[in-house]
């Protein structure tokens, strides 16, 4: 929404698969990839994944 900002987020899920939180990274653009395959979408997915696990979200 602001062309000097990209961002990127991911769902926290809990117990049920139920979207209860998200986390996001935000960047200027020349400096922060937010393609989906990127790095930081890599990253963000995988941490995600780890804080959703904790209340027992499976996949």
């Amino acid at each position: 929404m602001n062309p000097g900002i990209h961002a990127l987020s991911a769902p926290i899920l809990d117990h049920m698969g139920t979207i209860v939180g998200a986390v996001s990274l935000l960047g200027p653009p020349d400096t922060f990839d937010s393609s989906l395959t990127g790095p930081n979408a890599t990253l963000l997915a995988q941490r995600a994944s780890d804080v959703s696990r904790r209340p027992g979200w499976a996949p």
